[in-house]
């Protein structure tokens, strides 16, 4: 979350997720986040994508089911106009393990993962969005 200059209320927020963070040679996050002001609108739009699928929730795993990969097409389809509008970003930082700079006798993949994580939500949170609201 990063809050406004008064501090009282924050101007954007972040979800995020890896894949592979401790496995083979390609590791991930994922990073959604959009403009504080649009969450309620955007989580209720989900929320009701996802209950008129009669889910109760989604998981990566799931979505080789037909019900869940379509639910899961549905709300891309309803994000791309967010992101269009610029209420919300999608941003994925991937690595290769067998990188120079990864390849480290040693290497401690719990304090690399956290490293990551922080490079991504720096890059994302601070500079990309200055971008978008300066333009705005």
């Amino acid at each position: 979350m990063v809050l406004n200059e008064q501090q009282d209320t924050p101007q954007r927020i972040a979800y995020s997720d890896e894949s592979k963070h401790n496995t083979g040679r390609y590791r991930s996050l994922g990073l959604v986040s959009l403009r504080y002001t649009e969450l309620k609108r955007i989580r209720n739009k989900i929320s009701d994508i996802i209950s008129g699928f009669d889910l109760s929730e989604l998981k990566r795993k799931k979505v080789r089911d037909e019900r869940h990969r379509t639910c899961v097409v549905e709300i891309i389809n309803h994000l791309i106009p967010e992101l269009h509008k610029q209420f919300a970003r999608i941003d994925v930082l991937l690595w290769d393990t067998y990188d120079r700079r990864h390849t480290i006798i040693g290497r401690d993949d719990q304090h690399n993962l956290a490293r990551m994580y922080l490079y991504l939500l720096k890059n994302v949170m601070h500079k990309r969005w200055a971008v978008i609201f300066s333009l705005n």
